[in-house]
């Protein structure tokens, strides 16, 4: 991959760059240490506590998978350059789902960092996820980004307003491929990734995606408010907050000034919510046969 040869490849470039540059003297502390049975040798724990070494593949895995560090912070600050660039390359192998990469950062708590630390993450954090949806050679796909990004920053906002933005044919067949990989998980009631952060709140998340993927798509195609009146139907409980703009929708129970009644949120809601998202997304990109029969 040449990253130079893309608008979305050149942001991307700058932003591993500035992670290098950031971080390059960073070092693991003094008498940080971990299991040498589970882990690695004191040879290899010695070359964390050594800044602009490059770490071997296999050391890189065990480093950034291990929950065990005294200061995961300072690990994660030693190891990010290269776990960084490993990441956007597709060298990365997790072992259920890139969420796991996001959790490697969740653990680190990069966003309580200085801004001079904390800016660099979060850059590279949208620079990779805008490349996946816009640069047609991009090695991984744009759901594990997407899944990536919210794991390591919490939140599905900003990476959702990354999307509205994308607004291309490329953008609009990955969210066609996007949601055909997140349709199973989302009519069973949860998230289409593991979510392993305790602090993260996954059926505040799963609601505001949903919300997000019917709102959008149907503002796309031109149907908000009918698929805004099938929604509030159902007993889903989702309302129209000025505070969304741009035909988002918000869920959850309604309030005094919606002008909604309060209902609970039922399961054949949620599925009734998802089998208009994809509707609406097939009809939209002009699939007559569905999702699966293209994305199968």
């Amino acid at each position: 991959m040449h990253l130079a040869d893309h608008p979305a490849r050149r942001r991307l470039s700058a932003a591993l760059d500035n992670l290098a540059i950031t971080f390059r003297d960073a070092t693991t502390h003094p008498v940080e240490h971990n299991c040498e049975c589970h882990w690695g040798s004191s040879e290899e724990l010695s070359l964390l506590k050594t800044p602009n070494v490059e770490l071997e593949p296999g050391l890189l895995r065990r480093t950034w998978q291990s929950w065990s560090w005294t200061d995961h912070a300072a690990v994660l600050r030693r190891i990010l350059p290269q776990f960084a660039a490993a990441l956007v390359a597709g060298r990365v192998e997790p072992l259920f789902g890139l969420e796991e990469a996001g959790y490697c950062l969740a653990l680190g708590r990069w966003q309580q960092w200085p801004d001079d630390q904390a800016g660099p993450v979060r850059e590279f954090l949208h620079a990779w996820w805008v490349q996946s949806l816009t640069d047609p050679d991009a090695i991984v796909p744009a759901h594990q980004v997407f899944a990536m990004c919210a794991e390591a920053s919490g939140t599905l906002g900003p990476w959702l307003a990354d999307w509205e933005e994308q607004t291309g044919p490329l953008s609009d067949r990955r969210l066609a491929e996007t949601a055909a990989k997140w349709e199973y998980r989302l009519l069973g009631d949860s998230l289409p990734w593991r979510l392993s952060w305790y602090e993260h709140d996954e059926e505040e998340m799963r609601a505001e995606l949903v919300a997000w993927l019917l709102g959008h798509a149907a503002a796309r195609h031109g149907s908000a408010s009918r698929a805004l009146r099938r929604i509030c139907s159902t007993g889903y409980g989702c309302s129209v907050s000025p505070s969304w703009t741009a035909g988002r929708i918000r869920t959850g129970p309604a309030t005094a000034t919606d002008n909604q009644p309060t209902r609970p949120l039922r399961r054949e809601a949620s599925v009734a919510v998802i089998r208009s998202v994809a509707e609406e997304v097939t009809c939209w990109l002009g699939y007559p046969d569905g999702l699966h029969a293209q994305f199968s």
